[in-house]
């Protein structure tokens, strides 16, 4: 019996030195090799690129008007409708011309004879000159006496009176017609400028006075966009300096303006100063109303550009990194995107021209994660 259980306890240590043995030997294992990710590369540039800043508005109309009548009348025909593009000085309403025509024939009805009336005065006055001519030399001879003379020189007055008088009404008429022509131009409204009918407010049979705007009108080539610029900002932006100018509805093109107004107060609440662009707009695919977004050119800075693929945002966070290659491992860097420039961004960070970063690859690493530089075809 003392045998059985001696042999069970020798069993026993032989087991736990052996447990004990096999736990040292893990221990001095090495741990094994960590697989290394493969990754392709490009070297960092440094350029001359325009520095810039950027603003958000709204694209306006060069013009937009409302356009009333003169005069207070009846519409009697409306020659134009909404989109239709109109010259400067077009007809775009007439009002009922027919009283103001009537009063027109009429003055030049009493003009017409009252230039008859000048002509029969002025053949009256010419036939009593003559008469006084022929007295007057019969008075010198002591042919007629002194009443005789002094009769018919104030026969000579009174007919030189009635021709002016006569001629004096004549220009009035004159003037009355001149008067009544453009009286009965006011009857017509015509546009002020070239563009298009935003919109027409009135039918034809309405009645209309000098305070009811009768049509709307607007001028879409060139077109302003205005922009609210960051007080930080507004001390390089100056009149002259170019800019370009996107449309979040029209991806596909970039359009060209130029500074042309700076507001001189900022927005006390926003801290902003309004800025406006003007942008020719030949093709009409600028619409007063859409929301705009504008890179005013300031200069040009020396940059650091690494390639858009490369810089990652962590997500709800607003930091953005990029991954460059330090021993053979991935080493996360910081920086802040400065210019947009298609594929390339210029970054400000612990970047160096030609240091590489990671264009592939690097949603797989870490800081300290081992790559292997790789062909970038040759990545899956």
């Amino acid at each position: 019996m003392r045998t059985l259980l001696l042999v069970a306890a020798v069993a026993a240590l032989v087991g736990v030195a052996w447990l004990i043995l096999e736990r040292r030997a893990h221990r001095t294992t090495a741990p094994p090799a960590r697989p290394r990710v493969p990754v392709a590369t490009v070297p960092v540039m440094s350029s001359n690129i325009e520095t810039q800043v950027q603003a958000t508005g709204n694209v306006q109309a060069w013009f937009d008007v409302e356009i009333s009548a003169q005069v207070s009348d009846n519409i009697s025909v409306l020659y134009v409708d909404e989109g239709d593009v109109v010259t400067a000085g077009q007809a775009l309403v007439q009002l009922d011309v027919s009283e103001i025509n009537a009063m027109y024939d009429a003055a030049v009805a009493a003009r017409v004879s009252a230039d008859a009336a000048v002509r029969q005065m002025s053949a009256t006055l010419t036939n009593t000159l003559r008469q006084f001519g022929r007295t007057e030399q019969l008075f010198h001879e002591k042919v007629i006496g002194q009443q005789e003379y002094d009769d018919a020189e104030t026969a000579v007055k009174l007919a030189r009176g009635r021709h002016d008088v006569t001629i004096a009404e004549c220009n009035r008429l004159r003037a009355q017609e001149k008067e009544l022509v453009v009286r009965r131009e006011r009857y017509t409204v015509r546009a002020p400028f070239a563009g298009v009918i935003a919109q027409v407010h009135l039918d034809s049979g309405a009645y209309v006075t000098p305070n009811v705007p009768v049509v709307r009108m607007t001028r879409i080539s060139p077109v302003k966009v205005q922009v609210e610029l960051p007080e930080m900002h507004a001390p390089h932006v100056h009149v002259g300096q170019p800019a370009n100018v996107r449309i979040w509805t029209i991806v596909a093109q970039v359009f060209t303006g130029t500074v042309t107004r700076i507001y001189p107060a900022l927005n006390a609440r926003w801290r902003t100063q309004t800025v406006e662009i003007m942008c020719p707009n030949t093709e009409g695919r600028m619409r007063p109303g859409m929301f705009a977004r504008a890179e005013i050119i300031t200069g040009r800075t020396r940059a650091v550009l690494v390639p858009e693929v490369a810089v990652m945002k962590l997500s709800g966070s607003g930091i953005t990194h990029l991954y460059t290659i330090v021993d053979g491992c991935a080493q996360r860097i910081d920086v802040n995107v400065v210019t947009e420039l298609g594929a390339y961004v210029a970054v400000a960070g612990a970047v160096q021209a030609g240091q590489p970063v990671v264009v592939k690859g690097q949603l797989r690493v870490q800081t300290g994660t081992p790559v292997t530089v790789t062909p970038t075809a040759m990545l899956p």
